[in-house]
């Protein structure tokens, strides 16, 4: 669920996940929706309100474009519908705090005294600043937010008269004063300061609020305040005895909770901070949370339960308990988790209980107000965790614990911090003697003493200590001290409070109890680069002593001092990971390290170029020998090596980062190389992009041009990827020439045959088909089989965006037969992506069906999104063309979720083409077209316009048909693409048949025949015919 919060700054969250909407103008978009949630707005409107009464050229475009990204960052394109009225929010999708809020303030016109107070107080809990703040400017914002201000001070007054009736007067003047700080003309408010300060005995103080408000409105606005008010005045002047407080009436009893867990029976020590607790919970502060904060094994829990049963037995308070497991295991308690849980234990009903956080948090508020409650919330992250948390009543007492010190609860919440230190030592012995006998400890006083000192005077290290004495594991405090003294303690880490009472005591006593060989591996570990480890990478890392590292590895784990995060897969916390890196600077030579770290890159080496030549053998790579065999992995397919990257890619990044910051540049460009074509394949922008320039930076460390050609290739693959065209372009100019200087005439090939793509998806057709045939001609004979199929493949596509449909078939099989002869299976699946594609334009539907599900059963599997989602669009426009429209939209939604995935807005935009023509809907296709308008995707507009005139053609919309069939001409015209020029001289020919232009139906359908003649299309030629006849 997607809920938009606008009362305040504009904030969404994504069930429960808090979603970045960061771009200025997506953000004035939504917010300008979510003022008018279930209301469309006209397009126009919109353009003119974004851009304040100045919209840009194409700004419609512009605004779908828009539109398309907030969907996407919201998870679902119903979230915002369009339709003939415009733009609106889908109100039955969306959450939004301030429909939530009107909804409130409605209900509690209406309810019963006591229920609408509670009503009220969750409305106005929903409150975190002024409404869409920063987009004032928007006049239609403004107005939005003016009337929602109207509402909040109207329930205000509202709160303040229930609470006057139902004679509640605590600390009701001081939140009246701040009102009408706020709220300075609001006459009633004045009324009920006047009636709140007279009924505490402060008649002249409520006679002087009466003046001074009677200047204010005669000063500033040159009115006298309303007879209601003035009366008010005369009664406290005569002291009226009706102005009295009512009598009381009673409240509905609520539950008494009693949650708080068993208290240690052996509690001790801690006198003075139980004084403090007291000391606090009948002070002056006491509605302020009390913070009892320190590291672990301090006892801040039994503390808060120990003290909590005593304040609890001896005022007849009730007690909430929860555990947040801000240091747990499994994960941090979600706040509207444990709201929901108080709120349980408070009577309410579960289905009574909002799921927003804020709301059900002043719910829990409301619940707790008139109640004598103790909330103890053990083990908090952090303040934001508690924030709905915090009651407000006044017999309200709130304990939190934390290992964080939590200076934002002092500072929004006025906090008590009760900072917990380690024992004493009489406190520490006193322990150890309550748990083993005062007897046993009395006789071997010395250990004991020796004994406290070692656990730190931590409580929890003591209690461990004591339960292994009683469990019997040592005949005596004696030779438990002896065991912990042989043990070799390390330095210890730079805490900034207490040394003593940090984490490395524990390591180290765990690390002290490992067999040499895990010792050292654990020392090694500390220097693999990246967030995990496979056992098999140890393996190689740590060398010839470590066959099994898998064994050895989780007794690492099962000692706690590594996390096994899946099968054969660890990891290092990152304070672990500083504890053996220290470990290893004390016990270890440099050359241990680095020698480890060498292993470690040529497994990956290894491993990665096995991935790469089963997993992308057709893509150009530097040439790399292992001088030094040794283990890696090995791949019995497309599949599993792919797995293998995908689980690696962050390792394998941060090992390219950590050779190059060795100092070894060619291990950096090897990998980096490894790489690409894997990179290629999943467009993984950011991380290529980071990676190639480092790699060409490795390269030119080393002076090594072919890896500096190869880096470039690489460089200007990801551009391209992003549509930076020009930038490509120019990359691959330049590498062309590095690679015929170098010699290198394969890379030549490849950057040529890459340019030529380039300039195809750029609409420089002419361009990018010399540059295929110039790459064709320049690849050696005897070069590689899969670089010719690649420029095979890239011309044949060519040759289709030309209207030359026959010799795009006769090269797309040439490449079909090539990538299957060297068994390149991804090449091959999109050799025949292509025929397909190009067979449907044709017209023959049977043979496009074969190739596109041949491709489509190859690509599955093999996580190329981008190349599946391609198809997927060819199948749902053929399942079109064929009738079965069922099948075209599933096919369709699923294009689309793949584009999505692989973040291709060409692929996405296609999609909705092909959705927009299943359903007959315009909006859509205009949505498609403005996103393939910024991609500047020439012919890919082409001919979602005339798939739009089609549809507008099936609506009985025939002029609109015909300006957009035209618009579609003239585009493909002007682009050179003439299979879609033909089409659209078909269509336009239909659109005149049906408006009734005979005489013109037949002239446009002669040109079309001939054209569709010469791109060798034979669809819709039945169909011209009859218009001939």
């Amino acid at each position: 669920m997607v809920r938009i919060s606008i009362l305040g700054q504009l904030e969404v969250t994504v069930d429960g996940e808090a979603a970045e909407v960061t771009a200025p103008m997506l953000r004035r978009l939504l917010a300008l929706l979510a003022t008018q949630p279930g209301v469309p707005i006209e397009a126009e409107t919109v353009a003119d309100r974004l851009w304040q009464g100045q919209p840009p050229q194409n700004s419609r475009k512009t605004v779908a474009v828009y539109v398309h990204r907030l969907r996407r960052i919201l998870g679902a394109d119903e979230l915002i519908t369009f339709g003939p009225s415009g733009y609106a929010l889908d109100v039955r999708l969306v959450q939004l705090d301030a429909t939530d809020f009107e909804r409130l303030a409605q209900q509690a016109s209406s309810a019963p005294e006591t229920q609408a107070r509670e009503l009220i107080g969750t409305a106005l809990a929903l409150w975190h600043g002024q409404p869409l703040e920063g987009f004032h400017d928007v006049a239609a914002v403004a107005q939005t937010a003016q009337r929602l201000g109207e509402i909040r001070a109207g329930l205000i007054e509202q709160r303040f008269e229930l609470e006057l009736g139902l004679g509640e007067q605590a600390g009701l003047a001081g939140a009246i004063k701040e009102a009408i700080a706020e709220f300075p003309y609001r006459e009633k408010l004045y009324g009920q300061l006047m009636l709140t300060l007279y009924r505490h005995g402060r008649r002249a103080e409520a006679l002087d609020t009466y003046r001074q408000m009677y200047k204010l409105l005669t000063g500033d606005l040159g009115v006298e305040p309303v007879p209601e008010l003035q009366n008010l005045h005369q009664q406290i002047l005569n002291s009226d005895q009706s102005l009295a407080v009512p009598p009381h009436r009673p409240q509905t009893p609520s539950v008494r909770p009693a949650q708080l867990p068993a208290g240690i029976v052996d509690f001790t020590g801690r006198a003075g901070h139980l004084a403090e607790l007291e000391s606090w919970a009948t002070g002056p502060a006491s509605t302020a949370p009390l913070l009892l904060t320190g590291g672990a094994g301090l006892g801040k829990t039994a503390l808060a339960v120990h003290w909590g049963h005593r304040y609890a037995a001896a005022t007849g308070a009730g007690h909430l308990y929860v555990n947040l497991r801000g240091y747990s295991a499994d994960p941090p308690l979600r706040p509207i988790d444990a709201i929901s849980y108080f709120l349980r234990a408070l009577g309410t009903e579960p289905e009574q209980i909002p799921v927003d956080p804020a709301e059900a948090g002043a719910l829990l508020r409301s619940r707790a107000a008139d109640q004598h409650l103790l909330m103890v919330l053990d083990n908090a992250a952090n303040a934001e965790q508690i924030q709905h948390l915090l009651p407000g009543g006044a017999q309200n007492r709130v304990i939190v614990t934390s290992r964080e010190r939590l200076s934002g609860l002092i500072a929004r919440h006025s906090a008590h911090r009760i900072s917990l230190e380690r024992f004493t030592e009489a406190e520490a012995v006193d322990l150890l003697g309550r748990m083993i006998g005062a007897a046993k400890v009395s006789q071997q006083a010395d250990s004991a003493r020796e004994l406290a000192t070692l656990c730190g005077y931590l409580p929890l290290a003591l209690r461990v200590a004591a339960a292994n004495l009683a469990d019997g594991r040592y005949t005596g405090i004696e030779t438990l001290v002896a065991d912990i003294n042989d043990t070799a303690w390390p330095t210890p880490f730079d805490l900034d409070d207490d040394p003593e009472a940090g984490p490395r005591a524990a390591f180290g006593h765990s690390y002290g109890r490992l067999a040499p060989p895990k010792q050292r591996l654990f020392r090694l570990l500390s220097a693999i680069p990246g967030p995990d480890f496979a056992a098999a990478a140890v393996e190689s890392f740590a060398g010839n002593d470590f066959a099994d590292a898998g064994s050895t590895l989780r007794g690492l784990a099962n000692a706690h001092l590594i996390e096994q995060n899946a099968p054969n897969r660890f990891s290092l916390h990152d304070l672990v990971h500083r504890y053996a890196r220290s470990v290893a600077e004390e016990s270890d030579p440099p050359a241990v390290r680095d020698q480890a770290r060498q292993r470690l890159y040529r497994y990956y080496l290894r491993s990665c170029d096995a991935a790469a030549r089963v997993a992308y053998p057709h893509v150009l790579r530097l040439h790399w020998t292992d001088d030094e065999p040794g283990p890696g992995e090995a791949f019995a397919g497309h599949a599993e090596a792919m797995t293998w990257l995908d689980t690696e890619r962050p390792n394998l990044i941060a090992a390219i980062d950590a050779a190059f910051g060795d100092g070894d540049a060619a291990t950096a460009s090897n990998l980096a190389d490894m790489m690409r074509g894997y990179f290629s394949t999943r467009r993984l922008r950011s991380d290529w992009l980071a990676v190639s320039d480092l790699a060409l930076r490795a390269a030119e460390q080393t002076g090594d041009v072919r890896a500096q050609i190869a880096a470039r290739l690489s460089t200007s693959m990801v551009r391209w990827g992003l549509g930076e065209y020009s930038e490509a372009a120019s990359i691959l100019l330049i590498n062309v020439e590095l690679a015929r200087q170098a010699g290198w005439i394969d890379a030549a090939v490849s950057s040529l045959g890459n340019l030529g793509g380039i300039y195809g998806e750029w609409g420089k057709l002419q361009e990018a088909a010399d540059c295929l045939e110039q790459a064709l001609h320049l690849q050696p004979a005897d070069g590689p089989a899969t670089t010719k199929a690649s420029i095979l493949t890239n011309l044949g596509a060519m040759s289709a965006d030309l209207g030359r449909l026959d010799a795009s078939v006769e090269y797309a099989l040439a490449a079909l037969r090539l990538f299957e002869e060297i068994g390149v299976e991804l090449g091959a699946a999109r050799a025949r992506a292509n025929l397909g594609e190009t067979t449907r334009t044709k017209g023959d539907l049977h043979a496009a069906k074969l190739y596109l599900d041949s491709a489509r059963s190859k690509l599955e599997g093999m996580g190329d999104p981008h190349a599946e989602a391609s198809v997927l669009v060819s199948l749902a426009m053929l399942y079109h063309e064929q009738g079965d429209l069922s099948a075209a939209r599933d096919t369709a939604a699923q294009a689309k979720d793949l584009a999505e995935q692989a973040d291709a807005p060409i692929k996405i935009a296609n999609a909705l083409t092909a959705l927009a023509l299943i359903d007959h809907d315009p909006f859509r296709h205009q949505e498609a077209i403005a996103i393939l308008c910024e991609c500047k995707a020439a012919r890919h507009e082409a001919e979602a316009r005339l798939h739009l005139a089609t549809t507008l053609l099936a609506r009985g919309e025939l002029a609109e048909a015909q300006a957009v069939c035209e618009d579609a001409l003239c585009t493909s015209r002007h682009g050179g693409y003439r299979h879609v020029e033909a089409a659209a001289m078909a269509l336009l020919s239909q659109i005149h048949h049906q408006s009734g232009h005979a005489d013109l139906a037949r002239t446009t359908a002669t040109q079309a025949l001939t054209a569709l003649a010469e791109v060798g299309c034979t669809r819709d030629t039945d169909r011209l015919q009859k218009i001939l006849w």
